[in-house]
């Protein structure tokens, strides 16, 4: 990443965005030139009508420079009155696996802080009472769990499921890429522990000493509560944004996730308090591209070290491609009705699509859909776009 020209970098947030030296829209390499408009123009063309509703935004530098939204995001058949809640660059929806980013931010920056390695085992930041047979699981380290190369089956979620893959034991073989939402479920039991260990082992004393469903509820109750305190500390909070829970807490009208061929009505997924980690989170695109900003040109949530490792390591990317102008990181977002946690009862084929991008010429964007079946996954809808918008 190019250095900024003006020194100090003075941090200021501006409307979603980071102000810093300015720089001209366009960026140029030898014989081609990026241009902005084209590229929002791309990302446009891509899911109009093809989406029930879609939002997006884009930064430059650090400043937003492009923002918008089209469709709804309650469908028309879907309200009261027959009219549409209209969806918009700074309203909400399901993040889906985009979520994983957020928590894998966290899990950096408590290593950051306490001068840990992503090395370090998982196995040490569990409830100590449960006890694995599986020698295999003993080995899981931080970065296995980040780059999906555990060998995890699939499984709940929730507490009381992990605890069940712990204690159940099985061999698992270590190095092979198997994206499974499993690994950052229990990203979210260690970030407990890592921030709160002398809470939560009094808590373990308590259920140890009292093995009632109820002292071990207040544990799991504990992990989850302090798992979002974590991220909202070292993620939400950095970047000006409110603190937040996993659910649609609060929200007027919250976005809806619908199928693109059917009028059937809208379905997300709800409060996700058990089981966020690998998904959960609700943020607006620019909320979400506010995170992009001040990872990139900041230190607010990640010191230089750590940014270079997880980019190198691509801890929390679940992608590096090569693209024009250089190498970006994204991670993709994709959820339905029919999977679970908090499933629908007669899935719809409902869902969302989701992204944020670190492109290499200094251009972050965040784009959201929230219907499956008119338009492709994010990832070859928007780096398409990008790659398109040089002339």
């Amino acid at each position: 990443m190019k250095q900024l020209a003006c020194k100090p970098l003075l941090i200021l947030l501006l409307a979603g965005g980071i102000a810093s030296c300015k720089k001209p829209d366009s960026i140029k390499i030898p014989g081609q030139e990026f241009d902005l408009d084209l590229f929002e123009q791309n990302i446009k063309n891509a899911l109009t009508g093809k989406t029930v509703g879609f939002s997006y935004s884009i930064s430059q530098n650090g400043q937003q420079k492009k923002k918008g939204a089209g469709g709804a995001a309650v469908a028309s058949w879907d309200t009261r009155t027959g009219q549409a809640v209209p969806h918009a660059y700074n309203k909400r929806q399901d993040l889906a696996s985009c979520s994983k980013t957020f928590t894998a931010l966290t899990l950096l920056r408590l290593l950051q802080d306490k001068g840990l390695s992503e090395k370090a085992l998982l196995i040490d930041y569990l409830p100590s009472f449960w006890k694995s047979p599986a020698w295999s699981f003993n080995d899981i380290s931080f970065e296995m769990l980040l780059r999906h190369e555990t060998g995890m089956l699939p499984s709940g979620l929730d507490y009381f499921s992990l605890k069940k893959k712990v204690e159940d034991g099985g061999i698992y073989l270590h190095g092979s890429y198997d994206y499974q939402n499993v690994n950052y479920a229990f990203l979210r039991i260690a970030i407990a522990y890592l921030s709160h260990p002398l809470e939560l082992n009094l808590l373990e004393f308590q259920y140890v000493s009292f093995p009632t469903e109820a002292t071990e509820k207040a544990l799991e109750t504990a992990i989850n509560n302090y798992y979002i305190d974590e991220v909202n500390k070292k993620v939400f909070a950095p970047c000006g944004i409110p603190y937040t829970y996993p659910k649609p807490d609060g929200e007027t009208n919250p976005t809806m996730n619908y199928n693109f061929t059917t009028q059937d009505p809208g379905w997300n997924k709800g409060d996700m308090t058990r089981y966020a980690g690998s998904a959960g989170w609700r943020l607006s695109a620019e909320e979400q591209n506010n995170i992009l900003a001040h990872l990139r040109y900041t230190e607010d949530i990640l010191n230089k070290h750590w940014k270079k490792k997880m980019n190198d390591r691509a801890l929390g990317w679940s992608g590096t491609p090569d693209v024009k102008s250089g190498k970006a990181y994204y991670h993709g977002g994709y959820f339905e009705d029919k999977y679970p946690p908090n499933s629908a009862a007669d899935p719809k084929g409902r869902g969302c699509y989701t992204i944020h991008v670190l492109f290499p010429n200094n251009i972050e964007a965040a784009v959201q859909v929230n219907s499956l079946k008119g338009t492709l996954n994010m990832e070859n809808v928007v780096i398409p776009a990008y790659n398109n918008a040089w002339k």
